[in-house]
């Protein structure tokens, strides 16, 4: 074997290393990004939790969120403190969800799937009277997909009611 053939040779070795160096890069880099994905899913849990938690273990704040969604009855001014509260979680929540997505650390479709379970609260009269006055404290492109997700957002409210954000 000449020298030349020799050199040939391991110029062909080196170019099957690179090749294989960059196909376990790209091995890795799937990898982490399942992994960003996962913690950014984790922590999103983590934030809602508390939210969660407050209705599931307080009978007086799952009668009130139902209450809302049905409409039932009329609300005094603690109620809509509380609701007011609660909505901000909710919000906030969906806009960090909305944002997680968009920056690619959540897969599509992912902030689509989420809002149905928000939807009923949101919809409420109390709901879409808060949502009035808080739209302008997000950006305009989440409001534009909620609203495009949750169409009664959009709709002129029947009677103006009291939803201080």
């Amino acid at each position: 074997m000449t020298l030349s053939a020799f050199a040939d040779l391991a110029e062909v070795i080196g170019a099957l290393g690179v090749v294989a160096g960059l196909v376990f890069v790209g091995f890795q880099l799937r990898q982490n990004t399942h992994q960003l994905r996962r913690v950014e899913a984790n922590a999103m849990n983590a934030e809602a939790s508390p939210l969660r938690q407050s209705i599931m273990n307080n009978a007086e704040l799952a009668e009130l969120v139902s209450a809302c969604i049905a409409g039932s009855r009329p609300l005094n001014p603690v109620e809509r403190q509380r609701l007011d509260s609660v909505f901000w979680e909710v919000t906030f929540i969906s806009f960090q969800m909305w944002d997680r997505s968009k920056s690619k650390y959540f897969s599509a479709g992912d902030f689509e799937r989420t809002i149905p379970a928000f939807a009923a609260l949101f919809a409420s009269a109390f709901g879409r009277a808060w949502w009035q006055g808080a739209r302008t404290f997000f950006r305009a492109a989440f409001v534009a997909e909620l609203e495009a997700l949750i169409p009664e957002l959009k709709a002129p409210l029947a009677e103006p009611m009291e939803a201080a954000p």
